[in-house]
């Protein structure tokens, strides 16, 4: 009987999580969850998390920093050594200056899921209720967009151009100074966008969704696991990696996606690549490095 009631309860968490979004996985170890990492290089990075977590990557280690906020952080963009952002639950904006991290003004108290800067003057963030929030002239302001459904990630390879994505299949492009949406035979919520450039950009989300555009359209590709992807990064056109759900990891190799067999069942929320070097961070504080093809478990 026993038996049963085990089997039960697995399948039950299993329907319950199955569309569960990068901020709602669960935790149960006593390390913080960890929801977003950014590399500049192999030498340089950060990763954020549950209760104002900040960690820096220096090359070798990864060291907590005080990042004087409590708020759950989503999203880390690093523009240089010298400066990087933050955002997070509640409108939370932080910036690094080189030195300390410092909670700036926001504008809003809606949850800000992704952060993208295209250089120190221009800056994109996203959120919940469909928020947009552009960073021009030192200062964080509201974009108007007639838009509602919550956005998970932004992502611009120019000031001038770039992609959001997020719930029930929104697509918005920004290009020549407004947001426009891009309507596609797809419902389930997207939970990450990488642009590569203007006829190269990927995204990916919820039911092993896996979507690429051309320049021309989106079109559905083949996932390598039917499961929820919240993340994806690029080094080249052939080659990129895409985790979520379940500690799932999939590579691309210029044709096809393809299962990196995994052991954990921890989710991965975030992934980031440079030439050489990549992390994945996720649940109960997980985080993953890529060495020579193979993901291994680092300890911090």
């Amino acid at each position: 009987m026993s038996r049963f009631f085990n089997t039960l309860f697995f399948v039950l968490f299993v329907l319950a999580n199955a569309n569960a979004q990068p901020n709602s996985s669960p935790n149960v170890s006593d390390k913080t969850r960890l929801n977003a990492v950014k590399l500049l290089d192999d030498h340089n990075g950060w990763a954020v998390g549950d209760n104002g977590t900040v960690l820096k990557f220096d090359g070798s280690n990864w060291v907590k920093q005080n990042s004087n906020t409590t708020e759950i952080l989503n999203s880390v963009c690093i523009i240089n050594q010298q400066n990087s952002w933050a955002v997070g639950s509640n409108g939370a904006i932080l910036h690094f200056n080189g030195k300390t991290w410092s909670p700036q003004e926001s504008g809003t108290d809606e949850w800000l899921q992704s952060v993208c800067f295209v250089d120190e003057n221009n800056g994109w963030a996203v959120g919940h209720n469909g928020v947009v929030l552009k960073y021009e002239n030192n200062r964080w302001q509201k974009v108007a967009t007639p838009f509602k459904n919550t956005l998970f990630s932004v992502s611009f390879a120019a000031k001038d151009h770039g992609w959001a994505v997020g719930c029930n299949g929104t697509l918005l492009e920004y290009s020549e100074g407004s947001w426009v949406k891009h309507n596609i035979d797809e419902q389930s919520d997207l939970q990450s966008v990488c642009f590569l450039n203007r006829n190269n950009i990927w995204a990916v989300g919820n039911k092993g969704v896996i979507l690429h555009f051309d320049g021309i359209e989106w079109q559905k590709v083949p996932a390598c696991k039917k499961m929820a992807y919240y993340s994806l990064s690029f080094t080249s056109p052939n080659d990129g990696w895409a985790a979520g759900q379940f500690g799932m990891i999939c590579h691309y190799n210029g044709e096809t996606w393809s299962e990196y067999k995994n052991k954990s069942f921890d989710y991965i929320n975030s992934i980031s690549l440079v030439p050489g070097s990549g992390y994945a961070v996720g649940s109960n504080g997980t985080m993953y490095r890529l060495d020579n093809g193979s993901w291994v478990r680092e300890n911090y």
